[in-house]
C-alpha cells in the first residue's frame, strides 16, 4: 500500500480513537449539550463529519472502479491549485469560523446516544474507500466540490481536507466557550506545541513592554539628573558617545 494512503488511514483512525476516548462515556444529554444557542454539541460535530464525508461517496466509488475521468472543466480549471490550498488552510485553523456550505450537512439538534459508535464505524468505512483509491494518480485526478460546481481541487488535497476537517470538528467542543461535562480532552502533539508557545508568549510580551516603558521614561530620568551615562554604567553596557551641547536638543542662546 502507498505510504500516503497509509498515513491518511492512520490519522483518521487516531481521530476516531480520540473521539471514542473523549466522548464514548457521555450520556445522551451530555452528547446533545450545546455551549450556546448557535454552538454545536458533540453529537452535532460528529454527525456533521459523517454527513460531509457521505457527499464524496459517489466520487470514491467511481475512483475505486477505475471508470472515473476528469471532466472538461476539471482539466482546464485555473482554480484547482488555489482551491486545494484554500480548503486545507480553512479547515486546519480552528480560529476561523465558517458556515456550512449546504443545509444537507447541517446536523439536527437532537441525535441518538450511539452517535459516537456510528462515527467510529463510519471512519472504518472511509478508510476502506481511501484504500480503494490506492492506484489512482492523486496529483492528476481533480475532483469538483459537491457544494460549488466551479470549485475544483486535486484528489491529494481532498484527502488532506478529509483528515483535517475530521480533526477540526473533534477539537471543536473543547475550543468553544464551554465543553460537555464529563468529556476528557485528548490533546494532539500540535496542540501541546501550541500550548508551549503560548506559555512563553506572556514573558516575551512583558519584557518588550518593560523595554518600551524605559524608553518612554528616559527623558524624565534625564530631567531628574539620571543621565544616560549613569544608566549605562548601572547596566554594565558601554557608555554612549557624549554629544556637544547643541547636538543634545538644546538651542544656543541668542545674540543681543
Amino acid at each position: 500500500m502507498d505510504e500516503r494512503i497509509r498515513s491518511i488511514q492512520t490519522q483518521l483512525t487516531d481521530a476516531s480513537t480520540d473521539a471514542a476516548a473523549a466522548f464514548g462515556g457521555l450520556t445522551v444529554e451530555q452528547l446533545n449539550w450545546k455551549p450556546s444557542e448557535k454552538g454545536w454539541s458533540v453529537a452535532q460535530c460528529l454527525d456533521h463529519i459523517i454527513k460531509t464525508n457521505h457527499e464524496f461517496d459517489a466520487v470514491f466509488a467511481k475512483l475505486a472502479s477505475g471508470t472515473r475521468k476528469n471532466s472538461f472543466w476539471e482539466n482546464i480549471s485555473p482554480l484547482t491549485g488555489w482551491g486545494g490550498r484554500f480548503l486545507v488552510k480553512a479547515v486546519s485553523e480552528d480560529s476561523k469560523k465558517a458556515k456550512a456550505p449546504s443545509k444537507r450537512i447541517v446536523p439536527p439538534s437532537n441525535l441518538a446516544g450511539d452517535i459516537v459508535q456510528q462515527f467510529v464505524e463510519h471512519i472504518g468505512e472511509v478508510n476502506k474507500q481511501v484504500e480503494a483509491c490506492n492506484g489512482v494518480d492523486r496529483e492528476k485526478t481533480v475532483v469538483t466540490s459537491p457544494f460549488l460546481f466551479i470549485f475544483t481541487y486535486k484528489l491529494d488535497d481532498a484527502f488532506t481536507v478529509l483528515v483535517e476537517h475530521t480533526k477540526r470538528h473533534i477539537r471543536q467542543p473543547f475550543h468553544q466557550r464551554g465543553h460537555p461535562p464529563g468529556a476528557h480532552h485528548q490533546p494532539e502533539r500540535r496542540d501541546l506545541r501550541c500550548a508551549a508557545r503560548r506559555a512563553d508568549r506572556p514573558r516575551r510580551y512583558c519584557m518588550g513592554h518593560f523595554a518600551r516603558a524605559l524608553q518612554r521614561t528616559a527623558p524624565a530620568l534625564e530631567f531628574c539628573g539620571v543621565s544616560a551615562e549613569a544608566r549605562a554604567q548601572r547596566r554594565g553596557a558601554p557608555q554612549p558617545r557624549r554629544l556637544p551641547r547643541a547636538g543634545r536638543g538644546r538651542s544656543l542662546p541668542r545674540r543681543a
